[in-house]
């Protein structure tokens, strides 16, 4: 425990501490936030694969890799955050209380709880989504396979071609000169 927070379950945290909590607060909160639009991209990527529009498709994979970023982003923040609080990026909030030995804000557990739940839902969605993708390409391929199997092409094995005059006795000529 860094001893610049000195804290006791006695109490209310120091004002420093008090700051620090209120900043991973802030964190949990607007990582839920994203964790929600990327959510709401996934449905809309959903409905474009739906539709067949295909700019409404690119326009959800775009903003879907922004919201990677911005929750990757929000992560390793969180993750300073935790290391200078506790000095463990890796901790969790559940165990920070410990951690800290201090009772933590109602405010930081109900972000906690919201960015749990929003994780659960992004999982739900690109569940459903990764789903739906793999119907769509394996109906794009059966639909190419089909197409080009129904052109008439060249046959794929050489097969015997009849003779023009098939139905005509054939005979041989041998000749040989002496002289």
């Amino acid at each position: 425990m860094p001893d610049r927070f000195l804290t006791t379950r006695v109490g209310e945290p120091p004002a420093a501490l008090a700051a620090a909590l209120r900043e991973l607060t802030g964190t949990l909160e607007r990582e839920a936030e994203a964790a929600g639009e990327l959510r709401d991209s996934l449905v809309e990527q959903r409905a474009a694969v739906a539709s067949g529009e295909a700019r409404a498709l690119d326009a959800s994979v775009d903003a879907i890799s922004r919201l990677l970023l911005r929750l990757q982003e929000l992560r390793r923040s969180r993750g300073e955050q935790l290391a200078a609080l506790a000095g463990d990026a890796g901790l969790g909030i559940e165990q920070l209380a410990g951690e800290l030995e201090v009772d933590l804000p109602p405010r930081l557990d109900e972000a906690r709880r919201a960015l749990r739940r929003a994780a659960g839902e992004v999982v739900r969605e690109a569940t459903v989504n990764r789903a739906v993708l793999r119907r769509a390409v394996e109906s794009g391929e059966a639909f190419l396979q089909a197409l080009f199997s129904a052109a008439a092409g060249p046959a794929p094995v050489y097969a015997p071609v009849p003779h023009p005059d098939e139905g005509q006795a054939r005979g041989g000529l041998l000749v040989n000169r002496q002289v």
